[in-house]
């Protein structure tokens, strides 16, 4: 819809970010896993930003962090886009008797718990090479946490959500920074 808009991507893997230039023909920016997101800082701000699939993986510090990362990075009524795991595949763990998401049955109660409990859990994967680095596991996350989470790194407001709106299984999620938007005749809103 904007040919002439410019695409930037950051990634950790170096083969998809290359891949991403070539084909998509995108500005890319690499990361690293042991980069902390707060200190990650690119050198402009976005009118639009789409992340799917990554706050799936992360524990709540880091999710806090990228979602810091995503704020400072709007432009005045930018709007970002964003998945989480929350209720459905909670549902699905817990009617499951299968091993769901690669998780051991400890890993599955754990992120299950702290899900119920205080409305973000995590849990590493069983293989993952750092299991303290809480960046690669499992997370689920209710709608009241993220939102609480969100409003608490910055001036942006949900203006989008639905359930098991991305691959009937990750709910969507849309905050837009305070500020005049360009055009919001397109952007459908509904408050969470």
């Amino acid at each position: 819809m904007f040919p002439d808009s410019p695409i930037v991507g950051v990634e950790i893997e170096r083969d998809a970010l290359n891949f991403c230039r070539r084909t998509f023909s995108v500005q890319g920016y690499a990361s690293s896993p042991a980069r902390s997101l707060r200190s990650l800082s690119l050198p402009s701000k976005f009118d639009l930003i789409w992340c799917g699939s990554l706050i799936t993986h992360i524990d709540e510090r880091a999710a806090v962090d990228l979602l810091d990362f995503f704020c400072r990075h709007l432009t005045n009524g930018g709007v970002c886009v964003f998945t989480t795991h929350g209720r459905k595949v909670a549902d699905e763990m817990l009617d499951r008797k299968e091993k769901i998401l690669d998780l051991t049955e400890a890993g599955a109660k754990k992120v299950l718990f702290e899900y119920q409990e205080k409305g973000y859990g995590y849990t590493d994967y069983p293989w993952a090479d750092d299991p303290s680095s809480g960046t690669h596991g499992v997370s689920l996350t209710s709608q009241s946490r993220m939102v609480e989470m969100a409003r608490s790194v910055g001036p942006w407001e949900p203006v989008y959500y639905l359930e098991s709106g991305w691959h009937a299984l990750q709910d969507v999620y849309a905050f837009m920074l305070r500020g005049q938007a360009r055009n919001t005749d397109d952007l459908r809103v509904r408050r969470p």
